[in-house]
């Protein structure tokens, strides 16, 4: 699969994503990486609550998840947010609310 080309720094407009930022880098091991950062609100049968998104991994990770498809920023970080929601639902902290 052929890598994305995605800014060192990506602010996004109106939407789910305008108050998060993906940044890129590769590392001193030469592995491209991604970080997501910012607030994102979750909205659900309980109200709404809010996330504090904070997420880094390798963009190869990303990646497999495109089935040979070059996604570009708003995709990667859309996949972030999935990630970190994920890993929110399964929390015990969650379970409770």
């Amino acid at each position: 699969m052929q890598v994305p080309h995605i800014p060192r720094k990506t602010t996004f407009g109106p939407g789910a994503l305008e108050s998060l930022t993906l940044t890129s880098w590769t590392n001193k091991h030469g592995i491209r990486k991604v970080r997501l950062t910012g607030p994102y609100t979750v909205y659900t049968q309980h109200g709404q609550s809010d996330l504090r998104i904070d997420i880094t991994e390798c963009l190869s990770d990303c990646l497999d998840t495109f089935n040979e498809q070059i996604p570009d920023a708003d995709k990667v970080a859309r996949t972030l947010v999935e990630w970190a929601l994920d890993d929110l639902f399964a929390s015990e902290h969650w379970a409770t609310v």
